[in-house]
C-alpha cells in the first residue's frame, strides 16, 4: 500500500472511525436512558429505536473490519487484490448507512407531519427525498463490482450524500418555520421549542465525514426522543409553581 494511498483515503477515514468509536459510546448511553425511562412508548417507536440500534452496531463492526482488512492483514498477504477488493466489512457497512439514514429521517418525516398541521406537500417531497437517496444507497451496494477504487471514483456516493443532505436542509428549516411562527403567536412553548430545535439541529447543522454521519442520525434521533423527559418536568415543575402561587386575598 503506497503512503500516497494512505494519507489521501484511510488515514482520514480512520480518524473517523476513531471519532466514530466515542460517538458510539454516547449513543449506547443514550440508548440505556431511552429504555429505561421510556418503556411505555408506542411500539413503533421503540421498534425504530431498536433497529436503529442494531444497524448502528453491525455499522461499526463493518467499517472497523474494513479498516482493519485494509490496514493490518494486507500487510500480512502477498495476495494483489487484498488492497483492491471490498472486504465484506464494506458490503455490511455501506447499507447500514444509508438504512440508519432513511430511518431517522422518515421520523423527522412524520414530525414534520404533525409540526405542519398535516400538510401533505412538504411531506410527500422530504419522504420522496429521503427514499431517493436509499434508492441512490442501495445502487452503490448493487453494482459496485466490489473493488476499493470504484467506492471511491463513483458519482453516486456524493450524489447519495447531496440528495441526503438537502434532505436534512428541508426537514430543518420546515421544523425552524412553523416552530418560530408558533412562538412568535405567543403560545407559551418558547423554551420547548428552542430546546427541540437546538437537539435535532445539532446533527443537522454540523457535517461529518461519511464513517461518522450515520452515527450522527442515531445520536440526533435518540437526543430528541430522551429530550421529552426533561421537558415534561419542566412543564411539570412549571404547573406546579402555578397550582402554589398565592392568590391576592391570602396575600392580603
Amino acid at each position: 500500500m503506497s503512503n500516497n494511498l494512505v494519507t489521501t483515503a484511510w488515514a482520514p477515514g480512520l480518524i473517523g472511525l476513531a471519532v466514530s468509536g466515542l460517538m458510539y459510546g454516547g449513543s449506547l448511553a443514550q440508548s440505556t436512558h431511552y429504555a429505561w425511562f421510556f418503556p411505555n412508548d408506542p411500539t413503533p417507536i421503540k421498534l425504530l429505536v431498536l433497529f436503529v440500534f442494531v444497524a448502528e452496531a453491525l455499522h461499526l463492526i463493518g467499517t472497523t473490519e474494513f479498516y482493519w482488512n485494509m490496514l493490518v492483514l494486507c500487510h500480512r498477504s502477498d495476495s494483489p487484490k487484498c488492497e483492491t477488493d471490498l472486504s465484506w466489512g464494506a458490503y455490511v457497512a455501506v447499507p447500514m448507512n444509508y438504512l440508519i439514514a432513511f430511518a431517522v429521517q422518515s421520523f423527522y418525516c412524520h414530525r414534520v407531519w404533525i409540526i405542519t398541521g398535516y400538510k401533505r406537500g412538504i411531506t410527500i417531497v422530504i419522504l420522496f427525498i429521503a427514499v431517493l437517496q436509499l434508492a441512490l444507497g442501495a445502487s452503490i451496494e448493487t453494482i459496485k463490482d466490489g473493488s476499493v477504487n470504484f467506492l471511491y471514483t463513483t458519482p453516486l456516493v456524493p450524489l447519495a450524500a447531496g440528495v441526503s443532505t438537502l434532505c436534512d436542509i428541508i426537514i430543518t428549516s420546515t421544523i425552524f418555520k412553523y416552530l418560530w411562527r408558533s412562538e412568535l403567536r405567543g403560545r407559551g412553548r418558547s423554551n420547548v421549542i428552542r430546546d427541540l430545535f437546538l437537539l435535532q439541529g445539532d446533527h443537522y447543522l454540523v457535517g461529518a465525514p461519511a464513517v461518522i454521519i450515520s452515527r450522527c442520525y442515531v445520536n440526533s434521533l435518540l437526543a430528541v426522543l430522551n429530550a421529552r423527559r426533561r421537558i415534561r418536568e419542566r412543564e411539570a415543575r412549571q404547573l406546579r409553581y402555578a397550582t402554589e402561587m398565592p392568590t391576592l386575598p391570602t396575600i392580603v
